[in-house]
This record gives structure tokens, sequence and C-alpha cells, in this order.
């Protein structure tokens, strides 16, 4: 009875070693295992100041919840404000300068517009003048020509007797008459002349005087080009005096704080390191020959190292389509021949589903991911 009973009990315990056994195997055949996964964030970032400064003021410690838009950290400005006021001082006198130039510049343009605009009408008068006594002078040669034919005429009928030398007297008087007008416009005209040339050479003094208007303009831009210079100076003040405040990019928690207040800084140097701890994802090294089945999408089990009574789960979000080997500093030298196989890993990147305060950036995890079903 106790030998029957003893081998009753035997076969039961090889049953379930071998169920235990063909359970862990088609266990393995359905799912992947690794220890090699590590938290990770893609939102970790260090931040810096862009310029150098004296650092007067940090607001936050490390493990402190931060908000988009919060300042972090303070440099002094002082020396950049007092810049900055020299800078529109020397703007404002610029301007200044630049619109007593301009009045300046129009009035005397107005001056030699009107000027010129006077005198070249008194020249058109004279000209019109000049003109006027050419048709005079043209009226009196008619007229003359006409009293020459009658001298001629009357003087052949007074040589035959046969009209009085009254006649022709009075005729030559008329002649004599007109001559000496003709005489006084053509002296009229050159006195006009002599007028004309007269303000054309005050044309050119007036039309010269135009360069002083031209080099007016040339100091009016030039004043515009310092001016627009101070102005991009300026801006970049601003801009500078607005880096002298630290402001957080994200909602996150300070990770890390390298400086302390009241200290010399170069643009670049560490000031905190953030996470959002809202964004984080799990990242495995898996075997090579552990990739067979695994897909985008399947289920993922997740034990964090710290919480092993805490399950975690999520999804494979991707896989890289390199292994990590291929990133390293100091790849395999085969070039000789020798060439020793190695299974390679493969990063699989794990979208966590029940994210909680407790996962931290860096905390090691082990996973279970589900291998598809039709492989």
């Amino acid at each position: 009875m106790i030998k029957k009973f003893g081998s009753i009990l035997l076969i039961i315990l090889i049953l379930i070693f071998a169920y235990i056994g063909y359970s862990y195997i088609n266990f393995r055949q359905k799912n992947a295992i690794s220890d090699a996964a590590f938290i990770k964030s893609d939102s970790l970032m260090t931040l810096s100041f862009k310029i150098s400064g004296n650092l007067i003021k940090t607001t936050k410690i490390e493990g402190e919840s931060i908000k988009k838009g919060e300042v972090l950290a303070i440099l002094d400005k002082s020396d950049l404000e007092l810049e900055k006021k020299a800078l529109i001082f020397k703007i404002n006198s610029l301007k200044n300068k630049l619109n007593s130039l301009i009045l300046k510049k129009e009035e005397l343009q107005n001056e030699l517009n009107l000027k010129l605009k006077i005198t070249s009408n008194e020249k058109e008068k004279l000209l019109n003048k000049i003109n006027s006594l050419n048709f005079e002078i043209n009226s009196y040669n008619v007229n003359l020509n006409k009293l020459r034919l009658d001298e001629q005429k009357i003087n052949k009928l007074h040589l035959r007797k046969l009209l009085e030398k009254e006649k022709l007297l009075d005729i030559q008087t008329k002649a004599n008459s007109l001559n000496f007008k003709i005489k006084a416009k053509k002296q009229d005209i050159e006195i006009l002349k002599i007028e004309i040339k007269n303000i054309e050479n005050n044309l050119k003094i007036i039309k010269n005087k135009f360069k002083s208007v031209n080099e007016l303009k040339e100091e009016i831009n030039s004043l515009k080009n310092q001016i627009n210079s101070f102005l991009a100076k300026l801006d970049l003040i601003d801009k500078k005096i607005s880096y002298t405040k630290l402001i957080s990019p994200i909602d996150a928690v300070i990770a890390k704080k390298y400086v302390n207040d009241n200290s010399n800084i170069k643009a670049g140097t560490p000031i905190y390191t953030i996470v959002n701890p809202k964004k984080l994802h799990l990242e495995v090294l898996l075997s090579e020959r552990k990739l067979d089945g695994i897909k985008i999408g399947n289920k993922v089990e997740i034990k964090v190292d710290a919480f092993k009574n805490k399950t975690y789960y999520g999804v494979v979000e991707s896989i890289l389509p390199a292994s990590a080997s291929t990133f390293s500093l100091v790849p395999r030298d085969i070039a000789s021949g020798e060439f020793t196989k190695l299974d390679q890993r493969f990063i699989v990147r794990i979208k966590i589903d029940n994210i909680d305060n407790n996962l931290k950036v860096g905390m090691g995890a082990s996973v279970i991911i589900e291998k598809n079903k039709n492989n």
C-alpha cells in the first residue's frame, strides 16, 4: 500500500514539474524577457544663460515643481541698463540733430526754389521785353524802308520841279526820327541783355547753392544710418537684458541645480537640469535573439526595481533600426579578419500607460514583452 502511494506521489510530482517546465518554456516562447530596461525622458534638458554675468538669484531648488514661463534664475543687469541709458541718450541727441538738419535743409531748399522761380521769371520778362523791342524795331524798319522809297520818288519829282522841297524835308525828318527810335530800341535791348547776363549769373549762384542742399541730404542720410546702427545696438541690449532671466520652457521638476547665488558664470554654463515627470518612457536593451515576434503595439508588463510590489503596463512604441553598438565611440576593428560574433542588442522604446509620481528618470526595470501571436 505504501509503495503504491509512493508511486502515485512520484507520478504526480513528475507531472507537476513537467507542467511547470512546459509552462516556463511556453511563457518564454510567447514573451521576451529583459532586465536591461531603464526609465528615460525626452523632456530632460539642461538650462543655461545665453550671456555671461553675475548670478544674483536662483529661485528654485532640486525636486521643486516649476511651470512653463516661470523665472528660475536672474543675472545682474545693472551694467546693461547703464549701457542702454547711454545709448538712448546718443540716439535722442542724434535725432534732435537730424530734425534740426531736416528743418535747415527744407528752409534752404524752399528759399532757393523761391529765388530760382523769381529770378527765372525776371529773366523771362526781360526776354519778353527784348522780343517786344525787336518786334518794334522790325516795324520801324518796315516804315523806314517805305519812307526811303517815298523819299526817292519825291526827290525825283523835286528835281523835275514838280514838288516843293518842303515835302522832301518832311519825309527826311520822319526817316531820321525812325532811325533815332531804332537806335534807341537797340540800346534798350543791349541794356536788357546786360541785365539778363547778370540774372544768369545769379541763377548760377542759386544753382550752386543747391549743392549745400545735397550736402545736407548726405549729412541727414549719414545721421539716419548712425541712428539705425544705434537702434540695432539698442535692440541687442534689450535682448541681452531679456536674457538675464532664465525662463522655464516647460512644466517640469528641477532634477539638478549646478550653481550658487552671487557667482560669476559664463554663457552656456549649466544652471539647472529639468525634466517633465509626465513624459517618461522605458528603453529596453533587447537581445537580437529575442526580437522575433516583437512588433509595435505589443503589450508590455513592467516591474520597476525600486517598487517590486507594483506593476506598470505599456506598449511597444518603436524599435530602433540599428543596434546599440552601431553608435559606439570605439567601433570593433574587423579589418584583420579576426571576428567573434557577438549578440547584438537593440533599443526598444516602451510607452508607459500608468505613469505616476514614483517613477524617476534613470530607474532600472525588468520587462515582459508579449510577442506577436502570428509569428
